[in-house]
């Protein structure tokens, strides 16, 4: 909490501008609350596109 409460203040944020962008990203991203987890990631080589 320390080093968060550090870079909002170096950049002029408030608590409560974290907290509306967590909640934009909850709400197009999704929240870890099911504990699902990425594990990996296929990515198709590009030369073969």
């Amino acid at each position: 909490m320390e080093v968060i409460e550090t870079i909002m203040k170096e950049h002029n944020i408030s608590f409560e501008e974290v907290k509306q962008t967590m909640q934009k990203k909850r709400n197009s991203n999704g929240a870890f609350n099911d504990r699902i987890f990425l594990i990996s990631v296929d990515e198709k080589d590009k030369e073969g596109e």
